[in-house]
């Protein structure tokens, strides 16, 4: 049986036992699709081929547009019950993909139905996901509490977001990907600020979709770290290292860290992958190679936290001339500049692995590819250049038909 009626929905979560999401959480994701569109006309009686309503009081997915389904098989005399106490017949029954990761099994379709609902019991028992609703959103989450689709409320109603804002997909979505949409993808998702600076798309009007899932899920909250005033005053004079790690799963390559160097002056970013900590050494000690022979500059300053890993550089260090400035324990933000790369870099490899679909192991190649884009982005810090062009001076070569990061 399918219904309208909803259940009175609950109040924002403050700080919930059995809720993933605090409520600042609840705010963030609540801006993402605070635009979403739901049609004016949803009360007029008129079918909206759009929509999805989110209904907990439905036992069965039902449309009543059949170009939705795919699989289709005829159904005998299956009869469905409406809220006003009627009864109609569902006359076939097949999959609707709302998302690239919600497909709804079993969907009836009812001729001349003019409003499609999800039902929510339904949804849970096909893909043992978790939905949870406050007084103006609802999330959808997996087995592993990742997001997986979103809804938003309009006159008391919960209308499906999809996971990019797109409430079907009949075919694949990058066919139909703006240019914009389609470079934010490319570049790692970074901000529509940030993809209308390249060339290959600086001079198109147009804006990104604001709710998008996957930067949503890359780039979970959290406290700034403070900027500093100290800038170096020339390439290589100044670098900052990191080292990040273990993680718990093993890359493809058997790497469990990443060591991450930065240049203070061009924000460039250098990653070496570890397989264990006493490779910081002969990592360094090749990074240092490459910037006397491919740059002819020498480093001067290089500024970490304490960690262990590089206290087989002290000799040296010493040796060489080279000033070694180390952060007080425990203290971050000290170390902001390569902690804030490293918050980059990680949201940008995470957005490439969602956007591929890739296995956790592929984390590695992941953050390598988050590198490479990060000193291939303008950003306003650099007066809209890229680390590339401070390097090299000249701006990056970025092809119009660079591959998309797809599954």
């Amino acid at each position: 049986m399918a219904s309208d009626n909803e259940q009175p929905p609950l109040p924002p979560p403050k700080r919930e036992m059995n809720s993933p999401f605090l409520t600042e959480q609840w705010k963030a994701l609540a801006g993402l699709i605070g635009n979403a569109q739901v049609p004016d006309d949803r009360l007029n009686g008129k079918f909206d081929t759009k929509s999805w309503i989110i209904d907990t009081g439905a036992t069965h997915h039902v449309t009543g547009d059949l170009s939705w389904l795919f699989d289709t098989i005829a159904l005998f005399e299956c009869p469905v019950g409406l809220p006003n106490g009627e009864s109609v017949v569902a006359t076939q029954s097949g999959f609707v993909r709302l998302s690239n990761n919600i497909i709804l099994q079993n969907v009836l379709y009812v001729p001349k139905l003019n409003c499609n609902l999800l039902s929510v019991s339904q949804l849970t028992d096909d893909l043992h996901c978790i939905v949870q609703f406050n007084s103006y959103m609802c999330a959808i989450q997996d087995h592993t509490r990742e997001l997986i689709g979103t809804g938003v409320r309009r006159d008391g109603l919960y209308y499906f977001g999809g996971a990019e804002g797109d409430s079907v997909q009949h075919v694949s979505v990058h066919n139909a990907v703006s240019t914009l949409e389609l470079w934010h993808k490319r570049m790692g998702h970074p901000s529509e600020k940030v993809v209308k600076l390249l060339p290959p798309v600086s001079n198109l009007k147009g804006s990104l979709n604001k709710a998008c899932e996957i930067c949503f899920r890359a780039k979970h909250p959290r406290d700034k770290f403070p900027l500093s005033d100290n800038k170096a005053t020339r390439i290589f004079e100044k670098i900052h290292c990191d080292l990040w790690g273990s993680y718990k799963h093993v890359s493809s390559c058997g790497a469990r860290y990443f060591f991450t160097i930065v240049d203070d002056f061009s924000r460039a970013v250098w990653i070496y992958l570890l397989v264990d900590k006493i490779e910081v050494f002969r990592m360094f000690m090749s990074f240092i190679a490459m910037v006397d022979r491919q740059f002819s500059q020498t480093v001067k300053v290089v500024q970490s936290d304490n960690g262990t890993e590089f206290k087989c550089l002290l000799d040296y260090f010493s040796a060489t001339g080279i000033l070694f400035q180390t952060s007080c324990v425990g203290t971050l933000q000290q170390n902001g500049r390569v902690e804030r790369k490293h918050k980059h870099i990680l949201n940008v490899g995470r957005a490439l692995r969602f956007q591929a679909n890739l296995p956790i192991y592929f984390w590695g190649e992941s953050v390598l590819a988050a590198a490479h884009l990060i000193n291939r982005t303008p950003s306003p810090l650099l007066h809209n250049k890229t680390p590339f062009e401070i390097l090299f001076g000249t701006p990056p070569f970025i092809c119009g038909n660079s591959h998309l990061w797809l599954s």
